[in-house]
Order: C-alpha cells, then sequence, then structure tokens
C-alpha cells in the first residue's frame, strides 16, 4: 500500500499526485503535498507508469494507451476497487510484458555505440561503446588505429543538458594521447606511445529519438620523457614526424542501441 498515486514521467521524473481522473489523452491530478491547490494536466504521451495508491499500476505504451483503462476518479477507483484487482489478474502477463518492454527502451537510451575519429575513439579510426548509468553521467571506453599500434581510452562523461537536443559535456578520459611515427635519412625509426590523463569536453546532437552526432576538443597530458623524446627526434636532421598537437579533436555519430 502507498501513501499516494505517484506518477512517473518518461524525462525520468515522477510527481507525487493525487490522480482525479484517466482520460484519453490526458491525465488529471492534485498535487499531494497541496489537495486542497490546482488541478494540473499532464499528456500521457509523457507518462511512463502510473502507481497508484492501492498498488495497481497503469503502464503506458507508445501509443500512451494504458493497460488498464480507468477512466474514473480516485473515489471511483476506491469504490470498484475489488473489480480492479479482478481484472488486473487477466492483465498480468500483458502487464508483465510491457514492463519489459519499457525496461528495454529505458535501457536502450542509455547504451551507444558509436564510430569516429579523435582519442575517445581510440585514434585516427575506431570505435566508442558509452553507457549512461544515470542521464548526467556517462562512462565510455575506446579503441581505434592511432597509426601506430591499438590505441585505447577509457572515461567518464558529465552531461550538462542531457534532455536538450543539444547537450555540452566535460570530459576526463585515461589512455594513448599522443604517438611519434618517423624515421630519417637513414631510415632510422622512432616509434612512440603516449599514454596520460586527457580533459577536455564535447557537445552531443541529438538524430531522431535515439542517434547523436558528438564532436570534442581535447587537451591530453604527456609526460616529460614523452615531450623529450619528441624533441629529440624532431631536432634529428632529416626527420619526418607527425605532428604533436597541444589540443585535438573528434568527431563520430553514435547510435542508440
Amino acid at each position: 500500500m502507498f501513501a499516494q498515486d505517484i506518477i512517473f514521467r518518461k524525462n525520468g521524473t515522477d510527481i507525487q499526485a493525487i490522480v482525479q481522473k484517466s482520460g484519453t489523452d490526458e491525465v488529471r491530478y492534485k498535487k499531494f503535498d497541496n489537495q486542497n491547490g490546482p488541478i494540473y494536466r499532464l499528456k500521457k504521451s509523457e507518462i511512463a507508469m502510473i502507481r497508484y495508491e492501492d498498488g495497481d499500476r497503469d503502464v503506458f505504451n507508445d501509443a500512451s494507451t494504458p493497460v488498464e483503462d480507468r477512466i474514473q476518479t480516485s473515489v471511483d477507483r476506491q469504490n470498484n476497487h475489488q473489480n480492479n484487482i479482478i481484472y488486473s489478474d487477466y492483465q498480468l502477463p500483458v502487464l508483465a510484458y510491457t514492463s519489459i518492454e519499457q525496461d528495454y527502451e529505458q535501457l536502450s537510451k542509455k547504451i551507444y555505440l558509436g564510430t569516429g575519429g579523435g582519442l575517445d575513439y581510440g585514434g585516427l579510426l575506431g570505435g566508442k561503446l558509452e553507457f549512461l548509468p544515470i542521464k548526467y553521467i556517462g562512462l565510455f571506453a575506446g579503441a581505434g588505429y592511432n597509426l601506430l599500434s591499438l590505441g585505447w581510452n577509457i572515461g567518464g562523461t558529465l552531461k550538462i543538458l542531457p534532455d536538450k537536443k543539444v547537450s555540452p559535456n566535460l570530459m576526463l578520459m585515461y589512455g594513448y594521447n599522443a604517438v611519434i611515427v618517423g624515421s630519417d635519412f637513414y631510415s632510422e625509426q622512432y616509434e612512440t606511445t603516449s599514454y596520460g590523463i586527457t580533459v577536455g569536453g564535447n557537445i552531443d546532437i541529438k538524430i531522431g529519438r535515439k542517434n547523436k552526432i558528438s564532436t570534442g576538443l581535447f587537451v591530453p597530458f604527456r609526460s616529460k620523457e614523452f615531450k623529450k623524446i619528441h624533441d629529440n627526434a624532431e631536432n634529428t636532421p632529416g626527420m619526418s614526424l607527425t605532428p604533436l598537437l597541444p589540443i585535438t579533436f573528434s568527431v563520430g555519430f553514435n547510435f542508440g542501441l
């Protein structure tokens, strides 16, 4: 038993309420902490589920249709509570299936598989797997070709505006952040990889319901030893080296799984 109705919205928030009426397209309710206040309206397309004070639930599918069609006031619901329980028994398989389907839909918004270029994708060309345990935090791992070998990075992302179409993010990662690839007149090879911390940020631009384009700028922190190797190679006569940039960028397309 619950002390109030709870409306779970698709954006991840919930409302403690007293449901007054559940109509075809909208739900009317009063806030639980202000029951003498105004009646609010909420479109069913914005609602994932309503859990009523007696433990019953309305789960809404993509068409915003409740599994159990209760178009009645909360007073009516109390009077018909016994009938609702009997009706719910017949709906248990449907309710369970709908709940599983919704759980998968929510999870699918939290996992991205991307391909692109840049440090967070592991190199010049690679892939990235990102998981959002909560909508403001992302954890990712990237791997790709870095002109020398397999490059990789693991890190985290702070989502500043996760519900917006364009979201700026802060990023921190550890892994490959530079390579030295070069040769001199005598065909002597210089090949070294730098591993360290990289900080920066990117912007997610949502494409459709699940996918996004990401582009970012990063500042890598490289060891003194690596910089010394690079400087020595750079000062070698006839040496041709890959450039060592103080700021790097990335771009990629990410699919919501």
